[in-house]
């Protein structure tokens, strides 16, 4: 599972991005997103509700031009459902080995919020406080969505780190690319993290994220990073293109 610049366990490639597919069909179950009416204009044409279905297993390979890459920007993982988790009701746990990332749909808000994360490897718990971190997924061109400060509170056995975080989220609009997994027409989104660790060392970075229309994961993403110490024009910059995937044993296939 890909954690960003800092460790934040925030799940963007299967955030529920996508066009609705009857290829990915599942049947309806507790904690699945609802497909709305699809628009060519709107991102809510990117919706895919299968990736936030209950039995929906994902495995997706990229390739990365960053200096070291051993395969930490994979994805190979199976969405169930919980009762509950932390206080929310009908949660979505997004399992790959021994990490969980908790998000939870709101249909009204037409958004889905990342709770929170447990790694038992690492032993490590992520929150996102006061009530988690959102991200809509309807709406229109050039739209932009700013969010309200989250808390990040990182507890490992050895030590409680928390990050202040503000956020937004455009949609810029269609654009077809080429990656090695083929030519695919993709819903382009900019989304923005401005963090402000204990320490009071602040970073910026940029997420450009080229999500599939017919498929609902991220085909290309763009990371550029800065830092308030560090003197270099990008702390990290990092570009990943899908190679292979596929969602329930279906291959990923471009146009």
């Amino acid at each position: 599972m890909r954690l960003s610049f800092t460790g934040l366990a925030i799940a963007f490639v299967l955030v529920g991005c996508g066009e609705d597919s009857t290829s990915y069909s599942a049947p309806p179950t507790d904690g699945e997103v609802t497909p709305t009416e699809p628009s060519n204009t709107t991102s809510l044409a990117c919706l895919n509700p299968t990736l936030q279905t209950p039995g929906t297993t994902i495995d997706l390979e990229y390739a990365s031009d960053a200096a070291i890459d051993f395969g930490l920007n994979d994805v190979h993982e199976v969405v169930e459902s919980v009762p509950e988790y932390k206080g929310f009701s009908d949660v979505l746990a997004k399992r790959e080995g021994q990490s969980t990332v908790y998000v939870k749909h709101d249909e009204v808000d037409q958004s889905v919020i990342t709770l929170g994360q447990t790694d038992s490897d690492a032993g490590m718990e992520v929150d996102y406080q006061p009530s988690g971190l959102k991200q809509h997924y309807n709406l229109e061109e050039g739209e932009t969505k700013h969010y309200a400060t989250v808390t990040m509170i990182e507890t490992t056995a050895d030590e409680k780190v928390s990050y202040e975080m503000d956020g937004s989220l455009k949609y810029v609009g269609r654009e077809t690319i080429t990656v090695p997994a083929g030519t695919f027409e993709t819903c382009v989104f900019e989304h923005k993290f401005y963090v402000v660790q204990d320490d009071g060392i602040s970073t910026d970075t940029l997420y450009t994220r080229y999500t599939g229309v017919d498929n609902g994961v991220t085909i290309k993403e763009i990371t550029e990073t800065t830092s308030s110490e560090s003197e270099d024009v990008g702390l990290f910059n990092d570009t990943i293109l899908l190679e292979k995937g596929n969602i329930n044993g279906q291959a990923i296939q471009g146009i």
